[in-house]
């Protein structure tokens, strides 16, 4: 199966509602990722991803930069019953200043994307995440206290979105990311 996209969030809560919050969303392709960080504000990058199922046997791997900073590998345990739901996704949408000395040009927006989804398959895993460490992607910087679940989940999904509010920018400014990096 070809997959090419990844998504990696945690769980949060605004306004007394629980949500994600976007992390990491690595992708295959250009148009994809520009399309996604231009329009919401999404943290994509370009990398290598991959996921296959054979049989029981369940892999999911995300590279970049030479390193596999995400790994998925499972066994199939159960079926379970699919559902077509809702998430509310949260991502800050900000582009940096062309002045100098400015962080950005205006103050970043928090966008809630409300990611619908409809699964066609949905099955339960006894395997493992795993987090590796990356310069780029510090995704292993995030404590793992306890795996409450496991799935693999295949499907489609749309989206829609809004503005929910504004950030003062210095608030913001130590967490900004680009499209582009290096090691």
């Amino acid at each position: 199966m070809e997959f090419g996209a990844a998504t990696f969030g945690v769980n949060c809560m605004y306004q007394g509602k629980e949500g994600i919050y976007e992390i990491t969303m690595p992708m295959e392709t250009e148009g994809v990722v520009v399309a996604g960080r231009e329009t919401y504000g999404e943290p994509k990058k370009i990398a290598d991803v991959t996921a296959s199922k054979d049989g029981d046997d369940c892999v999911a791997t995300v590279t970049r930069h030479g390193i596999t900073y995400l790994e998925l590998k499972g066994k199939t345990s159960e079926s379970l019953e699919t559902s077509s739901f809702t998430d509310d996704v949260y991502c800050f949408k900000v582009f940096p200043s062309c002045e100098q000395n400015k962080p950005a040009d205006q103050n970043p927006l928090l966008v809630r994307i409300n990611m619908h989804r409809t699964q066609s398959v949905h099955t339960k895993l006894d395997g493992e995440i795993i987090l590796r460490e990356s310069p780029m992607d510090p995704v292993a910087d995030l404590p793992v206290k306890e795996m409450v679940s496991l799935v693999w989940e295949e499907g489609t999904s749309s989206s829609n979105a809004s503005v929910v509010e504004e950030v003062d920018i210095m608030s913001y400014v130590p967490f900004m990311h680009s499209r582009y990096d290096s090691v």
